[in-house]
Formats: C-alpha cells, structure tokens, sequence
C-alpha cells in the first residue's frame, strides 16, 4: 500500500497528515486479575501497592518462567504410586500443557514422567478438553478447581500464577523468597 492510498487529516497549522496504525511496543498492561491480586497482597501484609510491586519484580527476576507460565498443580495416587499433575497455561504460546511426574522416583530414575504434552504429537493443546481425557485415560481425578483457574488464566492471560489445589477445593499460592 502506497502513502499515497492513506487517508490524510488537516492538522491545526495547515499542513495535512497521514495516519499511520500504532503497533503497541512495550510490556502488556497488567489484567484484573493481577491488580486485584496486588491490591489483596498489600492490604494483607499492610505493605504499599508499590512495594508489593517491586517485591513481584523482584520474585520474578529470579525466577524466569515464572513471567511465563501459570502453573497448577495436584498431588495424588496412580497405580499405587505418588503422583504430581501440573496443569497451565504458557502464555507466550498461548496454549496449555499438562504433566504427570512420579513423585517417589528417584533422581536418577529415567521414568520420572507419566504424560508430558510436549512429548505427545496429537495433542491438541489449545483445549482444556484434550487434557481432561488424557486425565481420565490414567484415571487421575483432580479437582475443577484446576480446571476452571487455568480457563481462567487462559482468558485473563495470566502468566505468574503458581497454585496448589487439593481435594477439598482450597488452592494455596506459596509465596516465593
């Protein structure tokens, strides 16, 4: 498309403009979900908005893919053994990824993961509902808690959330030092 083929728009002084679309450059704006979490933290731990602000940063300056992904995770019994099901978002990607890891292997065990989905060529990691049948294909029940916070992280595109669920429903997001 030539400048030509632009509209022009007269500015105050006479001379006539073309506009151009703006591409926004920079870090995307934090979504509701984070603010209100901000908000909530400083109110509870009687601290400023602001330094609860520069201690995320400095949380997630130490841990990287903590910006990245939102990670949720369940610990349960497969076959007898300790199993941990960590489910999230990958908000880079845009797509969500599951994995069951054996919690009793030992480090040097080669077997330490039940299901990766990155290891996995059919699946269809852009739906929740992939992953709810590779979940009941091994018969690991987790709670929906898990489900409808990663949909949620999903739609806010929330990528630093990192969240324990258990069987009763509670979640818990352990604080990072």
């Amino acid at each position: 498309m030539s400048l030509d083929a632009l509209p022009e728009f007269p500015m105050l002084d006479g001379s006539r403009r073309v506009a151009i679309a703006r591409v926004p450059i920079g870090p995307r704006r934090r979504g509701p979900v984070q603010t209100l979490r901000r908000v909530a933290q400083s109110r509870e731990s009687g601290l400023s908005r602001n330094d609860v602000k520069q201690r995320e940063r400095r949380q997630s300056a130490c841990v990287p893919w903590m910006r990245a992904m939102s990670r949720h995770f369940f610990d349960c019994e497969h076959e007898g053994r300790s199993v941990r099901v960590r489910l999230g978002y990958d908000r880079p990607l845009d797509e969500y990824f599951l994995h069951i890891e054996f919690r009793d292997s030992g480090a040097d065990d080669e077997n330490t993961m039940l299901y990766a989905s990155i290891n996995d060529p059919s699946a269809d990691t852009t739906k929740l509902s992939y992953f709810a049948g590779v979940l009941a294909k091994y018969g690991i029940k987790v709670p929906s808690t898990v489900f409808r916070e990663v949909a949620a992280d999903a739609f806010y595109r929330v990528g630093n959330r990192y969240v324990q669920h258990f069987e009763d429903g509670r979640m818990v997001e352990p604080t990072l030092n």
